[in-house]
């Protein structure tokens, strides 16, 4: 026994032994091998040690060197050191149960996950005591910077005690445990700039609680200066907030919420249900404002974060004005009142509206001085009973309403009842005008100037719906005129009417388009912002409708029935006149109506690009095929069959002129860029007018791109025939003829109305060759004569001219513009001609002589200057009464020249044997020194000048009465000269004729005025002997000055 008491005493040193050094030295070893993967398994984290320490006597102390949790890139806690105490029981039996723990320079970083994942945690170390050396605390971000640091102090089951800098600022936290909890905190001088990029200002805060298991008494003050938000423009000079709670677990009456600032003033009060349920409590907050600026408080929202119609509608559509939150409730867990999106479906917010003004944004328009009340509730934003004016006319109610803002997508109601100037009324409605579908139903409406509007209209939107937008109510206008694109309209009046959102538009309208009235325009139009189907019927005065080259006339009505689908449209189109416009000439239908009946199809948007087919029936048995195509730019028709004219009558200013005859044929019309013609028609007996006068045409058109060709044409104008040969017509802006022309009883000159018609010809280019039949050249029949002609720039140059005929022959050129003669050469020997008409280029207007010529000779002329010289024989005419002659006569009656009683000078028809001279034209002078006329009671010749261009006269007459004197005159000196002879005594008065032709001068030119070479030509005309004209003054008598006073109205 002795021996077995010593061995079992060595095992037990030995073991003790053995246990001590396990306990000292290897347990230690095991501890700190294992410590890092104690805590991962502790915070589901990756940990880093840098070194672990751990000793056992008297106590177990762990002391862990350079700790990191989390990613080692970004850790989410870091210490310098970490020491914690637990028992040895503990160690091996309890888990990580620490009875203390120490942290130096301890620094965690946050997140909202990781802020989540710790709220939700319900996993506690166990801790008795932690003491807390130069902490801080920081969230994630680019900076990761401090908001908590130099944090010390002792947190305990019994106590907490705190002290740190928070935001550059003292806090300091004091908690105890009395018979509840009691505590207090305070913190000052916090500056807002260290927390967030953009925030600045500095809070104070203080706040204390008194907790026991039975209630709950709590105080918060918050006061700030110069408080700005990263997304803000606007400081917040001021800032106080108070919040004042008491209760107990199962309601915490909230009995005051105060927020002041410069800007607005906020009151409330609230409670809090059941608050042991932590996040998950019940909320109940009523609040309300004082008045304050509208766009001042916007400015402090973080509308960036919103939707971006959210946004648009808060900062740009509505502006300035006051408002105030009349009241302001949410009823909800304090987890939804933590995120906006579930946040706003459990408040209910009224809000007051004064002096702002809206805009949609599509235009400038915006309704101002509004008033009405904003609620925000369920997740809805609704603008009720709204007023406003715009440009200074009342709106009456407008209804805004944003459904759903939180769920994706845009909707928006509006409902607008207004009666009001139609001017005023595009205005609002553009104002209005969300979405941009509502402005569309306006879409080309401006320069409204009268009228009246009055409506009662709802509109919905909804971008994830089947259909969009919807559009409900009624709308009439009274007399309105305004621009609609390029059409001017005006006297509109009529509704547009929906009785629900799924009925369709019902518009009905008259009014007068660009001059045309519509008196009746009915549209049927279902799912007007979708499918847009369509039935249309419209009824509308026809006169003037067309385009320049035609119209219809008076009491025209055109009728159109149709269906549509978006821009397609279906329609029938039927039309009937009395009366039409074609290239500038009105036409009326002699009995009946003209109709014609025209299907339509194709699209009217976003380019116009319809299809036609039909008939016209222009009040003919036959029917005329019409079809073809309209584009917005550029088009065509075809028009095939035959046109009876004998039933249509032209409407002319000398009076209305039926027709006659007919056209038949096809052809095809385009326009764009260029119009061009294409087709064959044939002319019978066809009776069209031409620039006012009706011309007959007979003959087949061949037409071909910009060309128009005839082998042969009848063309009878007035008395005139015109036949063209294998003529071409090209269709330019200066259209160019070639062909050959066969006229057939042409009079030159030509009449004036004759003038005006080919005055029209100006424009054209032409060559070919011309030849006359039947002319009456100035009175002169000219059997045939043909030219070369050719036209450009409104100038005619006829070369190679050749007349034939009994009345003589003209040979030459001739180049003339239609108002007068350019360049002429010309050779004529002319038999039988009209006189009046030779000599009324020297006194034009007045018919002073009549008889017939013969006239030859050599002319040319250029611009204006004549040069050349002529042969005249004219027998047996007769003067008329004429100032010239009327002069001459006047004067040798008041001298009683001539005594023959049956023949008065100075009647308006002095009868003549014979007239002859050659005329010499230099420089458009035209010089005579032989002029002779012959008649049964005097002779006369004459010596002198006339111009062609001043019409002025310069001559020296020699007039032979033949009558013997009976008695001596002493004063025949005076007047001329007597000669002896066979026959007796004669009597030589010679006269002076100057001036212009129809007012000139004559006055008695003694013989010893007048030159020999002038006196050797009258006497020469005269016929008197060669001894008288050779010793001329040996029969001249000699003055007696004493006997001279006889003179006009003495003795003979």
């Amino acid at each position: 026994m002795r021996k077995f008491s010593i061995l079992l005493s060595v095992f037990l040193v030995l073991g003790a032994v053995i246990g001590y050094l396990a306990l000292t030295r290897l347990f230690p070893v095991l501890l700190c091998e294992h410590m890092d993967d104690i805590l991962a398994g502790y915070t589901g984290r990756d940990v880093a040690i840098g070194d672990v320490s751990a000793e056992v006597l008297p106590g177990v102390l762990i002391t862990l060197e350079h700790v990191a949790v989390g990613d080692p890139e970004e850790p989410l806690f870091t210490a310098r050191r970490i020491r914690a105490h637990t028992s040895l029981w503990n160690a091996f039996f309890g888990g990580l149960h620490l009875s203390s723990l120490t942290l130096e320079d301890p620094r965690i970083i946050l997140d909202s996950d990781i802020v989540n994942e710790l709220t939700g945690s319900q996993w506690s170390p166990g801790v008795t005591t932690v003491v807390i050396h130069n902490g801080s605390l920081a969230f994630r971000g680019r900076t990761a910077r401090n908001v908590l640091e130099s944090a010390s102090g002792t947190i305990s089951p019994e106590k907490m005690e705190l002290k740190a800098e928070v935001l550059g600022g003292q806090t300091e936290i004091s908690i105890q445990r009395t018979k509840g909890w009691e505590g207090a905190l305070t913190s000052r001088n916090m500056d807002l700039s260290q927390l967030a990029d953009g925030m600045q200002g500095i809070l104070n805060i203080d706040a204390n609680f008194v907790w026991s298991r039975d209630s709950v008494d709590s105080g918060v003050r918050i006061s700030g200066e110069r408080v700005g938000l990263p997304w803000s423009q606007t400081t917040i000079e001021t800032l106080e907030l108070a919040l004042s709670a008491q209760g107990d677990e199962q309601v915490l009456d909230l009995h005051e919420i105060s927020l002041k600032t410069p800007l607005v003033r906020v009151d409330g009060t609230g409670k809090i249900m059941e608050s042991r349920k932590k996040t998950d409590a019940q909320v109940l907050l009523d609040l309300s404002s004082d008045t304050f600026e509208y766009e001042k408080i916007v400015d402090l929202l973080p509308t960036h974060e919103f939707d971006d119609w959210l946004e648009n509608l808060l900062t740009t559509q509505i502006r300035g004005g006051m408002s105030r939150f009349a009241s302001a409730r949410y009823s909800g867990s304090i987890h939804e009142l933590m995120h906006f999106t579930r946040f706003i479906d459990h408040i209910m917010v009224v809000q007051d509206l004064s002096g702002q003004s809206f805009g949609a944004g599509f235009g400038p328009e915006r309704i101002t001085d509004i008033t009405g009340r904003v609620v925000y509730g369920n997740g809805d934003i609704v603008f009720k009973d709204l007023r406003g004016m715009m440009n200074g006319s009342l709106i009456e109610k407008v209804d805004l309403s944003f459904p759903g803002i939180i769920p994706p997508g845009f909707r928006v109601g509006v409902d607008v009842k207004v009666d009001m100037p139609a001017r005023d009324f595009l205005d609002t409605w553009n104002a209005v005008g969300l979405p941009e579908y509502a402005i569309d139903l306006f879409e080309g409406v401006s320069r409204v100037s009268e009228g009246r509007v009055s409506a009662a209209v709802s509109t919905y939107f909804d971008e994830e719906a089947e259909k969009p937008f919807v559009v409900k109510g009624s709308l009439a206008l009274d007399h309105c005129a305004y621009q609609w694109g390029t059409q001017e309209v005006r006297d509109h009046s009529g509704t547009v009417a929906a009785a629900d959102f799924s009925s369709p538009l019902e518009i009905s309208s008259n009014l007068v388009v660009g001059g045309h009235r519509i008196r009746s325009l009915k549209i049927s139009l279902a799912d007007p912002f979708g499918e847009q189907k369509s039935v249309f019927q419209a009824t509308m005065d026809g006169d003037k409708m067309g385009s320049g080259r035609f119209s219809l006339g008076k009491d025209s009505v055109i009728q159109i029935r149709g269906t549509g689908t978006g821009p397609e449209i279906s329609a029938r189109a039927d039309i009937r006149t009395a009366r039409f416009r074609l290239l500038d000439t009105p036409y009326r239908v002699r009995q009946g109506l003209a109709e014609a009946a025209l299907q339509v199809t194709g699209r009217i948007r976003p380019e116009l690009s319809l299809d036609f087919t039909g008939e016209i029936l222009p009040a003919s048995p036959k029917k005329i095929a019409v079809s073809g195509h309209v584009g917005a730019v550029q088009g065509a028709v075809r028009l095939e069959g035959l046109m009876d004219l004998n039933r249509l009558t032209a409407v002319l200013a000398g009076g209305d002129r039926p027709l006659s005859g007919e056209v038949s044929g096809e052809v095809d019309i385009g326009w764009g860029e260029e119009t061009t013609l294409s087709g064959a028609l044939r002319f019978r007996q066809a009776q069209v007018p031409v620039s006012g006068p009706i011309v007959t045409l007979d003959g087949p058109v061949i037409m071909s791109g910009k060309v128009l060709k005839s082998s042969r044409m009848l063309v009878l104008m007035d008395d005139r025939k015109i036949t063209i040969s294998e003529g071409l017509l090209v269709l330019t802006p200066k259209p160019v003829f070639r062909g050959d022309l066969t006229v057939e009883g042409m009079s030159l000159p030509l009449e004036e109305k004759t003038t005006h018609t080919i005055g029209n010809l100006a424009a054209y280019t032409a060559t070919g060759h011309i030849k006359f039949l039947d002319l009456d050249l100035y009175g002169m029949p000219v059997e045939e004569a043909d030219a070369d002609a050719s036209l450009k720039d409104g100038v005619l140059t006829l070369s190679n001219i050749n007349t034939r005929g009994q009345s003589g022959t003209i040979q030459g050129s001739l180049s003339a513009d239609l108002s007068r003669v350019l360049s002429f050469d010309i050779t004529f020997a002319l038999l039988n001609a009209n006189i009046a008409r030779f000599f009324d280029m020297m006194s034009e207007g007045q018919d002073w002589i009549r008889g017939t010529m013969d006239l030859s000779g050599h002319l040319t002329g250029e611009n204006g200057v004549i040069n050349g010289t002529m042969n005249l024989v004219a027998k047996n005419g007769r003067l008329k009464k004429y100032a010239l002659a009327s002069r001459i006569f006047a004067l040798l009656n008041l001298y009683k020249i001539v005594q023959t009683r049956d023949i008065e000078l100075t009647s308006r028809n002095f009868p003549y044997n014979v007239i002859t001279s050659t005329f010499r034209v230099n420089d458009s002078i035209v010089s005579f020194d032989d002029f002779y006329l012959d008649s049964n009671s005097l002779q006369l010749s004459a010596v002198g000048k006339y111009s062609l261009k001043t019409r002025s006269i310069d001559a020296i007459l020699g007039i032979q009465p033949f009558e013997t004197i009976d008695k001596a005159i002493s004063w025949i000196p005076l007047l001329g000269w007597v000669l002896t002879g066979d026959r007796g005594r004669l009597l030589v008065v010679s006269l002076k004729v100057s001036g212009h032709v129809d007012d000139p001068s004559v006055q008695i030119a003694p013989i010893e005025t007048i030159s020999n070479p002038i006196r050797e030509s009258i006497a020469r005309a005269l016929g008197l002997p060669a001894e008288i004209r050779n010793e001329f003054r040996k029969y001249a008598p000699k003055k007696d000055r004493s006997s001279s006073k006889g003179g006009p109205g003495g003795e003979m």
